[in-house]
């Protein structure tokens, strides 16, 4: 039996809208396509995004209105990392290092994402007013639930933002409107235009699948963390903490879905047992701390144990390596980060570029220490 067109697109084109603009437009061309494409992206994500309490279902008569919160906290994080008021923000974006003053924002921009009311915002108090306390299982606990809050509103309006970008593909022909207009002599022909359209639209068909998948994972992990955290059940979570001897240079929180360990054998294959990274200042120290529930402890105790057997400087390297392929929601003091030169910038921008783990890959594969900019050592 012949397979149908879309089984030959589905299996054998789904990178090839990625390459069309830049095979198919001269220089000057191409840059107007990919202005007007990300105009029409950034008008379709503003359209996309999601205001929502994540603890509304559960206590929804002291819900009030949702405010700018901010995953890492402003006041006592961000404000010893700013100069003037900026940082320097690494998020989802592909990371040019080549134009490092694009991604200076303002502290009181970096990091925000709306998923909690002002009520229940304060639920945070003992982290953002308190100073961290190891082994405190509330606070280790708050820390997570913040890292897990960013993800799950970012994954909503991923899924939002697909839908739409859908529609208008089906409804608008956008991408043939922008080809006539601005492609140039040498565009394709209109049946190739029309193939090709169609790679377009299976490509971000499964994207979309993928995150409603992914949506569906962090409905069940919200039902856990939110029912815990309301309970009080802090030591359902168990975590791993270091102080490291640098004051005032990087800061994070992430959900991540960790493949491998460090010797590159899997114990997440199906990327189904997640953990959280908060990394943050305090006095002049900073303090990682990596978390995971107690219920996936089997899951993670051979990485756990090869972090502890780790010396102090590798076990830098293996976070570094960890936020660099899992991580997001990166943010850095602007003149700690200007210390990096083009070699570390250039590794930054591979690892951020790349966000995985080969089967076999050992964990820890680039030698750059985001903790101490400029510095090298072998790997494990």
């Amino acid at each position: 039996m012949k397979k149908s067109n879309d089984s030959v697109i589905y299996n054998h084109f789904p990178a090839l809208f990625d390459r069309m603009i830049d095979q198919e437009v001269d220089h000057h061309e191409k840059s107007k396509v990919n202005n007007i494409i990300q105009n029409h992206g950034n008008r379709i994500g503003s359209q996309s995004l999601i205001s929502i309490c994540l603890l509304s279902e559960h206590d929804r008569s002291d819900c009030n209105f949702i405010i700018d919160a901010h995953s890492i906290q402003n006041n006592g994080i961000l404000n010893k990392l700013s100069e003037k008021g900026k940082v320097i923000y690494l998020n989802r974006e592909r990371f040019d290092y080549t134009n490092v003053n694009k991604y200076l924002v303002g502290r009181n921009e970096a990091t925000v994402f709306r998923g909690f009311c002002k009520n229940h915002d304060e639920i945070f108090n003992p982290i953002e007013h308190k100073q961290y306390e190891f082994d405190n299982l509330q606070q280790n606990y708050l820390f997570a639930y913040r890292a897990f809050a960013k993800e799950y509103t970012n994954h909503q309006q991923d899924a939002e933002f697909f839908k739409r970008y859908i529609e208008e593909l089906i409804n608008n022909s956008t991408l043939e409107s922008i080809l006539e207009k601005h492609g140039g002599d040498k565009i394709p022909g209109k049946d190739s235009r029309e193939m090709r359209k169609k790679v377009v639209l299976k490509r971000h068909e499964i994207r979309k699948k993928q995150i409603e998948t992914l949506n569906k994972d962090l409905e069940d992990l919200k039902q856990v963390m939110t029912i815990n955290l309301l309970k009080e059940k802090y030591g359902k979570l168990e975590s791993f903490t270091l102080s490291i001897p640098v004051q005032n240079t990087i800061a994070s929180s992430s959900l991540l879905y960790i493949y491998a360990d460090l010797n590159g054998r899997p114990f997440n294959q199906k990327l189904k047992y997640p953990s959280f990274l908060s990394i943050f200042p305090q006095n002049d120290s900073t303090i990682v701390l990596f978390s995971y529930l107690k219920k996936h402890r089997s899951y993670f105790s051979e990485l756990i144990s090869q972090i502890h057997n780790a010396s102090d400087y590798q076990k830098e390297l293996i976070f570094s390596n960890i936020l660099m392929k899992y991580g997001d929601n990166i943010v850095f003091s602007p003149n700690k980060f200007q210390r990096f030169d083009n070699k570390a910038l250039e590794i930054l921008s591979t690892a951020l570029d790349s966000r995985t783990q080969m089967p076999g890959e050992k964990l820890v594969y680039y030698p750059l220490n985001l903790f101490r900019p400029n510095s090298y050592k072998p790997i494990i």
